[in-house]
């Protein structure tokens, strides 16, 4: 699996039809985009994320396409020598058969080896024990959990924050 630069031009047209629902939406971006996601109001989510966070979008596509098959966003907290991943989606059409946990682990590695951190972080809501299960595969543990995080209609859904530590060398 590669990782590259999110680049809109190509990528939206793909990865706006991973989400087939308001709820997907929601688990997905944390009611951070509005829904529907419209290329427009995509755009304007990461260029406040780059500006306020460092944010940098990604897009996973197999090594011998350039296809998307994942997307995510990473910010780098130098101070704390740490990564965060947000907004992690793989194509729905493939959920299932190990996606996203090989992205997750190809992630994991570029944070460490590539942006030099030695902690990387994420959060999952309840709501969505695939993903969880997911990270869980690709090395991440829970490290704490907030309850009511997000409401989504009669749901109320918390979140598990979990870690991955860079292995001692």
């Amino acid at each position: 699996m590669k990782l590259r630069s999110y680049v809109a031009a190509k990528d939206y047209q793909i990865i706006k039809n991973w989400i087939t629902d308001e709820r997907m939406h929601d688990l997905w971006c944390a009611k951070r985009i509005p829904y529907p996601m419209t290329e427009d109001n995509l755009q304007e989510f990461l260029e406040k994320d780059a500006q306020e966070w460092g944010g940098k979008p990604y897009i996973a596509t197999e090594e011998d396409s350039d296809i998307p098959v994942g997307f995510f966003i990473i910010t780098v907290n130098n101070g704390a020598n740490s990564a965060f991943y947000k907004c992690i989606m793989v194509d729905n059409s493939l959920r299932g058969k190990g996606y996203g946990t090989r992205m997750i682990e190809q992630v994991k590695r570029y944070a460490f080896d590539e942006l030099g951190v030695s902690l990387v972080q994420l959060n999952v809501f309840d709501a969505n024990p695939g993903a969880k299960r997911c990270y869980e595969k690709a090395g991440f543990e829970v490290e704490s959990f907030t309850e009511n995080s997000l409401a989504f209609g009669a749901e109320s859904w918390g979140h598990y924050r979990m870690i991955a530590k860079k292995p001692a060398e």
